[in-house]
């Protein structure tokens, strides 16, 4: 499909920021596996939820929508 290559780059584009912006926020705490478990856990999103529902940006821990990993 032609435009596959784009969608994929723009959803790569989308999860790199919302890693980074987590691992600023967090810190020296930032756990990378624990971050991909809960971006994981978010299901299926589109790029214009991507953002607000990642987990460690703040609309994620105010709406609630971060789970936390099991232990």
């Amino acid at each position: 499909m032609p435009g596959q290559t784009i969608d994929c780059k723009l959803g790569e584009r989308a999860w790199l920021l919302g890693r980074e912006r987590a691992r600023e926020r967090h810190g020296e705490e930032f756990d990378l596996k624990a971050w991909h478990w809960a971006a994981l856990s978010q299901g299926s999103l589109g790029l214009d939820d991507l953002e607000t529902c990642f987990p460690g940006s703040d609309r994620a821990v105010k709406r609630g929508t971060v789970r936390e990993r099991p232990t």
